[in-house]
């Protein structure tokens, strides 16, 4: 999912939530580059920590309007 992300370089969030273990991580993208992590487990590197230990979930991207130029 990152990597067609990256290749159409699109804007938007991509959101993973684990059912099991009741977290969220959100991905911001600008123009294909991710720009900014979040989630409910404090900062990044936090996100990224917690997300090694998840065994399933669910994925969804939402698409966002480029800025204006």
């Amino acid at each position: 999912m990152i990597q067609h992300i990256q290749r159409i370089r699109a804007f938007g969030r991509l959101t993973l939530r684990s059912t099991e273990r009741m977290s969220i991580a959100h991905f911001y993208f600008r123009a294909g580059k991710l720009v900014h992590i979040a989630g409910n487990h404090g900062d990044a590197r936090g996100v990224l920590q917690e997300l090694r230990e998840w065994r399933s979930g669910f994925v969804r991207f939402e698409r966002a309007r480029p800025p204006p130029m």
